[in-house]
């Protein structure tokens, strides 16, 4: 009787959970998909090597009163499949110092049960009982001279096995293919909404850390995003494609990243790829985790918790790594502030306005928010500051680059969708075979992979050629399509009614088209040869995007 009520209590508390769940989501998937009733999910992998599928395992203790919580830190691993009492071999290449991770399953959401599990490696084997289920548990392994395969066996009814983790590049052949000239650590730091105009408009330094870090790199001054929200132009980065390109830019469908990733190339090149992220987005929905080895998923969490992790990932492993960072702070700067913020602020500053979330056009200027920003970036600075020594201790020849996605809409006073206060970016790159770009000049950040695998003299590249102009789209459903083209002394606004691009209309649409000043988007310029060639490329743009959409549909 008290299992049967147990078990009544339980489902009733899992179907108003997910109840609740819904109302936060709505039509928006998740990630596992049966939220609240699956604590791990199994998918195919879509990377270019390694085991076929994936895992989703939560990262912390899941207990009924969290099994709700969206935001709770998750761990995707590509993984294999081993049943109850069945041997499985996992080859290796040969080495004689690496980690196994294994996580035993359990659909019920059991948390503990001690289990058996059997790992035969050279001439020794040995018994391990592991006690938490769902979790994976990063087992090391050591023997005196290399081997070439471990064995694994277990009375557990399902378990899964990820790839092995080399422990140090000189004991494994696989991390041998890196040349000594390429550098032992690339560092990937992402800033959700960290904007440049933002950081130029402050009267102080806001960022001493990273801009002394930084100095013996390239900042450039006008860097501009591809896309106006995270997951397009974050794809964008992790391709080096236009959002007309890869066309991930639907916020409820789900679709993944089918082109080449910086960290899949890495990953070939024999790094540690690993992704550790803070941005709600940056999620296998729709494919972030494409070329990861490892990846820690943390929504909402502050820089304390990704650069703590980022520091525990460096200091397990000591061979060559390739770490991406995503830093939410920054977009959040309008919640309740760390401590050491909210000190540094006026009085008068804390004028709380409410926001709605929403892609609709609004201007949001807001002078109190830009006050509270400015000490949330310094703050940033300060844990930072922490990651760039680690950096150092681990490589002095490190590549690093830190950008952001897109700017903010609080300090704009301009209509504009795609204006330069919303889409004008931090970039800064230090570090290996760094070529000596100049700094004024006018770039996207779809660049970013190509001149990443240049600065690490990697074998492969991922083709970037540099334009005369730089191109920011934002493709939204049911909100016009609009395209900025800039130069270094005109932007052009180019805007096509949704009905036309979702009839997929190439010719005789409408269009609204306006040149304006670079420097001075407010000031409109009524002639210039400028605006025909703008105008041309911005045509061209979009009948390129409706091809690819029809060529995406159709296939």
């Amino acid at each position: 009787m008290r299992k049967l009520l147990k078990y009544l209590f339980l489902k009733s508390l899992y179907i108003f959970y997910s109840l609740l769940v819904k109302t936060v989501t709505k039509d928006k998937k998740t990630f596992p998909k049966r939220y609240v009733y699956d604590l791990y999910e199994i998918f195919p992998s879509i990377d270019r090597a390694g085991f076929d599928m994936k895992i989703g395992l939560p990262y912390i203790k899941v207990d009924n009163f969290n099994r709700h919580d969206l935001n709770r830190p998750y761990e995707v691993l590509q993984v294999d499949l081993v049943k109850n009492q069945i041997i499985k071999n996992i080859p290796l290449s040969l080495t004689c110092d690496f980690v196994l991770p294994i996580a035993l399953l359990d659909k019920s959401g059991a948390d503990k049960a001690s289990k058996s599990v059997k790992l035969t490696y050279g001439d020794k084997k040995a018994t391990l009982q592991l006690l938490f289920k769902n979790r994976f548990h990063y087992i090391p392994v050591r023997t005196d001279f290399d081997i070439k395969k471990v064995s694994i066996q277990s009375d557990h009814e399902l378990l899964v096995v990820a790839p092995p983790i080399y422990r140090n590049s000189d004991l494994s052949n696989t991390q041998s293919k890196l040349k000594t000239n390429k550098p032992k650590l690339i560092v990937h730091i992402f800033v959700d909404a960290l904007s440049k105009v933002l950081i130029d408009s402050c009267k102080t330094d806001v960022m001493p850390a990273t801009k002394s870090f930084f100095s013996d790199g390239v900042t450039f001054e006008n860097a501009y995003s591809q896309s106006d929200w995270t997951l397009s132009s974050i794809s964008g980065v992790f391709t080096g494609k236009y959002t007309k390109d890869h066309l991930i830019y639907h916020p409820r469908r789900g679709d993944k990243i089918k082109e080449t990733t910086l960290a899949e190339i890495l990953n070939g090149e024999g790094y540690l790829t690993s992704l550790i992220s803070a941005v709600p987005r940056l999620t296998p929905i729709n494919g972030f985790d494409k070329g990861f080895s490892r990846c820690v998923i943390a929504p909402h969490k502050d820089a304390n918790y990704i650069i703590n992790e980022a520091v525990e990932q460096l200091n397990a492993f000591d061979g060559n790594q390739y770490l991406f960072l995503g830093l939410f702070d920054v977009h959040e700067a309008n919640t309740l502030q760390p401590l050491s913020s909210q000190v540094k602020n006026l009085t008068s500053d804390f004028h709380y306005k409410t926001i709605i979330p929403s892609k609709t056009l609004s201007v949001l200027y807001d002078k109190e928010r830009f006050a509270m920003c400015a000490n949330t970036l310094t703050h940033l600075d300060s844990k930072l500051e922490t990651l760039y020594a680690k950096i150092k201790d681990y490589d002095e020849n490190a590549v690093v680059v830190l950008h952001s996605d897109h700017g903010v809409d609080f300090i704009t006073q301009n209509t504009q969708r795609l204006s330069r206060e919303r889409e004008k970016v931090v970039f800064m790159i230090r570090g290996g075979n760094l070529s000596k770009a100049c700094a004024e000049s006018i770039r996207e950040i779809r660049e970013i992979p190509s001149m990443m695998l240049n600065a690490s003299n990697s074998e492969e590249t991922m083709h970037y050629e540099i334009s005369e102009f730089v191109k920011t789209e934002s493709i939204y459903p049911n909100q016009d399509y609009e395209l900025a083209i800039r130069d270094t002394q005109y932007v052009l606004f180019f805007q096509v009614p949704w009905n036309d691009l979702k009839d997929r209309v190439r010719s005789g649409y409408e269009f609204k088209a306006s040149l304006h000043n670079v420097h001075d988007e407010s000031e409109i310029v009524e002639s210039s040869l400028s605006y025909n060639v703008m105008l041309r490329a911005a045509k061209d743009h979009y009948v390129e995007l409706i091809n690819n959409l029809i060529a995406f549909e159709s296939g």
